[in-house]
């Protein structure tokens, strides 16, 4: 269970996604709010985000019962990609990103 993502620009988790070869795959997650909470993706490094992508804000109804959400598509290059969560927003109910307990990358 990826938690406390967000708060700010320094708050985020970096995963490592392996593709076979370049081309444009889609994200999911499977995640749990029981407020309306905003999640950002981006490709990035270790030192945080490089570029962000336009964030959505999802709803739930629990933070016990999983939902799955779609992200969106992003480019991907064959190898290793660092794939970023984050929410740069400092104030209100959607500074916060859900909670993340699965990521698939399908293409």
């Amino acid at each position: 269970m990826i938690d406390q993502i967000g708060f700010g620009p320094k708050n985020y988790c970096t995963i490592d996604v392996t593709v076979p070869s370049a081309g444009t795959y889609t994200i999911d997650f499977q995640g749990e709010t029981e407020y309306p909470r905003g999640l950002f993706l981006a490709l990035g490094s270790e030192s945080g985000p490089q570029s962000s992508l336009s964030g959505t804000v999802y709803n739930g109804d629990s933070f016990k019962i999983p939902v799955e959400y779609t992200i969106g598509t992003i480019e991907l290059n064959a190898g290793v990609n660092n794939l970023v969560f984050f929410n740069a927003q400092t104030s209100g109910q959607t500074d916060r990103c859900p909670y993340i307990s699965q990521v698939t990358v399908s293409q």
